[in-house]
Formats: structure tokens, sequence, C-alpha cells
């Protein structure tokens, strides 16, 4: 009852915020009816609304979703960077203080597209002087990395292009100002301008830039006594595969990254679905069918599948929900997900609404987190994926960490499969050593992949505790062994 009168608040809330909104761009256009400046036009309107009523995004957008999976910083020729949480620190935080960028140079700025051949060269520019290397578990669109990141800022035009490895770096001729250190004595401080250069599993450049320029301190600016104030507890020295001789030739892609060892916690993950039972009432109810009144039969191999007209949900003994659309009348329709109705859906629609549908599920997390994996077109649907990460490492089960696949058409949902996991963090700490087994990989490998630390989930359904271990990632291909 409480979780509904909140709701009801928050609609009134919006709906007051709506007719406010109107009757100031009524007020607006009729002060424009003597002025011979441009009208204000009813897809404006239309727009403002649009994007007023997408505040209800702040309630499932986090940064959490898209955290990258490494972030790296070089200062004076050391690089360190940071895979995994610690006791004392969050890649999540460190996460939050170099996406202080973001706002001046993908809401504020230009971005230009580069050819192939001038992005590999500014790229690589970029990584050979000061720079903050940013690399996601798998490629997204800027927009929905901006919105995620900062949900607060939904009104902000942010283009679709997509990225998976971003290089922020110092541009121009610094700002110097004189401050004092601890000890009271003075010290010159650079503020630095800042550019990014962006690029995709596909091959793409982007470069961003602005023309903002750092005064004071209390701007944003790119400096070494900025990123000195980072906390990198936990940090690495490492280097990429393409400045070592031993992986130039291999099939290791350029960026990967090469560290000594990592020390991270085990985790005990389970399947919460295991044991099929009334705590799936709430997975079964979120795709629009009724636990209680839908038909069921039991398959061969002890699946249960819950029918109705239009669309079924079948839920496997190993933990996995399938939902699928049999007719016309089945779908969930994408307002019904509190999706601002529309002709048309955003990519960031999209992704909310697998979220909603998430949410509904009811599942218990456990110390694992939401990860974003990727949005894209296949056919004539959208297809997003998420999957988990524990201590900010993506956990692997059946050699995909796509563990949420949702497909939508035409504003509805089609198609979805979800493997629900749970996890208890542990606090055993182990070395994961990465030398042996990237030199393996190198040698053996037929195609070019990143090299990363997961959580691979046993099929067996082993209780112990999992620890992470090294493993080969290939875009749009999964996890291999």
């Amino acid at each position: 009852m409480k979780r509904n009168a909140t709701e009801t608040i928050k609609t009134i809330a919006v709906c007051v915020l709506l007719v406010s909104l109107v009757c100031l761009c009524t007020v607006y256009l009729f002060s424009f009816e003597r002025n011979t400046a441009p009208q204000f036009t009813a897809s404006m309107l239309s727009s403002l609304i649009s994007r007023s009523s997408k505040n209800v995004y702040l309630d499932e957008f986090s940064p959490s979703l898209v955290t990258p999976y490494f972030i790296g910083v070089s200062i004076d020729g050391e690089k360190q960077g940071v895979f995994t949480d610690t006791d004392n620190s969050s890649i999540s935080t460190l996460y939050e203080q170099v996406a202080e960028f973001f706002p001046t140079l993908f809401a504020k700025g230009s971005v230009r597209a580069l050819a192939e051949d001038e992005g590999r060269r500014e790229f690589a520019s970029a990584l050979s002087g000061r720079f903050i290397y940013i690399s996601y578990f798998a490629e997204l669109p800027k927009s929905v990395i901006y919105y995620m990141t900062f949900p607060q800022n939904m009104s902000d035009d942010v283009s679709d292009e997509y990225i998976s490895e971003l290089v922020i770096f110092p541009s121009g001729s610094p700002t110097r100002i004189v401050d004092t250190d601890i000890y009271g004595q003075p010290i010159t401080i650079e503020l630095f301008a800042f550019s990014a250069i962006g690029r995709n599993d596909a091959g793409e450049y982007f470069l961003y830039y602005s023309d903002f320029v750092p005064q004071n301190l209390s701007d944003v600016y790119f400096g070494k006594s900025k990123i000195s104030s980072y906390n990198m507890t936990g940090a690495v020295q490492f280097e990429f595969a393409a400045d070592i001789a031993d992986y130039t030739d291999s099939y290791v892609r350029q960026t990967t990254v090469i560290t000594n060892d990592l020390t991270c916690a085990g985790a005990n993950i389970s399947l919460p679905l295991a044991n099929i039972s009334d705590n799936i009432s709430s997975a079964v109810n979120a795709f629009g069918l009724h636990y209680e009144k839908a038909a069921r039969y039991m398959d061969y191999d002890s699946s249960i599948t819950f029918l109705e007209e239009g669309h079924n949900v079948r839920v496997t003994r190993g933990g996995v929900l399938y939902y699928n659309v049999t007719g016309s009348s089945g779908g969930v329709m994408m307002d019904s997900l509190g999706v601002p109705g529309e002709s048309a859906y955003s990519i960031s629609d999209y992704a909310f609404a697998s979220l909603k549908l998430i949410k509904a599920m009811e599942n218990d997390h456990g110390g694992l987190k939401l990860k974003l994996n990727g949005i894209y077109a296949d056919g004539e649907n959208i297809v997003v994926t998420l999957g988990y990460s524990c201590f900010n490492l993506a956990v692997v089960c059946d050699q995909t960490t796509d563990l949420f696949r949702f497909e939508f058409n035409s504003g509805k949902l089609m198609k979805a499969k979800v493997t629900l996991l749970s996890s208890l963090n542990g606090k055993k700490y182990e070395y994961i050593p990465q030398a042996w087994d990237l030199n393996v990989f190198a040698a053996m490998s037929e195609r070019e992949c990143d090299f990363l630390p997961v959580f691979v989930l046993k099929s067996n359904g082993d209780d112990k505790a999992v620890y992470a271990e090294w493993r080969a990632l290939t875009a749009n291909v999964g996890v291999r062994e």
C-alpha cells in the first residue's frame, strides 16, 4: 500500500509538472505573437514534454550500470589502473570522478568522426602522453553512457555513436595559478583544457572537444594535481599489449591491458530458481501473465511452462526463464512499463523498459550488480542485453555474460531470456595471475580478443566460492575458453 501511495504521488507530481510546462509554453507562444523571431512550434513543445516526463528515469538509471571494467591513468610515464573493487575503494567512485569530463565533452562540446587511419594515429598519440583511459565491458551508445552516468541530465542533447574505449587527454596551453601545499609553501598548478578520442568495436573513431578553458581550481580541468587526487587504492601497474614486443604480433587487441597479478575476493553465486516454487511468481507476473490463473504444464526436462493467450513463460530447472509472444494479444507494451508513449522510442527508452522488467521480477541479486552489456538492432528488433558483476568483474554463466536478453519490436517486448542469479560476497582474497594464461591463449588464438578477469559460474551448481580468472573476450562473440 505504501509503495502504491508513493507511485501515485510521483504520478501526480509529473502531471502537475506537465500542466505547468504547457501553461508556460502557452505564455511563451503568446509573447511571440508580435515578434518577428522564429515561433515556438508544436514539435518543440512535444520535445519538452517528452524530456520532462523522462524524469522517471532517475529511478532506474545509475552510473553502476555503465561503470567501465577498467580505468587507467598515466602521469609522468607511470601507468596505474583499476579493474576491481577493494575493501578501501570502489571503481564506481573512481568512474564518477573521471566522468566529470563528460558534460563538457559530450553535452556541451563537439564531435567529429575520424577516418580509420587518422583515428588510429590520434588514438595512439593520445596514449603516448598523459591520459585517462576508460574501457567499457562492451560497446554502448554514448547517449546511454551519458544518461546513465548523469540521469539528472536527461534533457541534455547527446548523440548516439557507440563507444567501447575512451581516452581523455590534455589540450592547449595550461592556465597557471599559484596555490599553497600542505606545508603552506607556494606551488604552481597547471590547469589544462581537455579533449577525448573514442572508438568502438567496428573500428570507428570519434574526436570530442570543446572551447572550454579552465580558469580556477573549481573548474573541471586536466592536470597532475587533479588525477593525483583520485582514490586508486589497489591500482596495478599496467602496459598495453601494443607496447610490449611479446604481444605485438599476437591476436590480442592492441589495448589489451598487460599487468601484474590482481587480488580479488571470492563470491558464493547461486541460481535462486534452481528449485521451482512459488518464489518465481513475481518473475512470471512481470511479463504480463497471471501466475495463479495461467495454465501450466511440466515438460520432459522438468521445466514448467505457464501459458496464456498470446504469450507464455517457461522456467527451467537450471534457473533460466524464457518469454515468448505467440499471438497478437501477447507482448509487454512500453507504456505499461512507465515509458512515456511516443511514436518513436529512443535507445534509452528500451534500456529503461528492460530495467523496469528486471525490477518487476523482484529477484534479490545479493552482492551482484546489474551491468548493461549492449543495445543494438537485430533486423526489425531492438535487443537489450545485461549481465551481472561482482566487485566490478563480470559474471559468466554458460559461456556468456549476457544473462538478460530482451527483444522489442514497435514498442512492445516480444521475447526474453533471463538467468536470475544471487550472490553472497566472500572475504577470502587470492591472486589472479595473468601472464601464463595470456601467453597460452595468444599463441593459440585465431581472432582478435581482449583478456580480462571474470567470475565463471560452474554449471554443476557447486556451492563453493567462485574465484575470478582471466578469460578472453571477443567482440559480439562472448567469453572463450
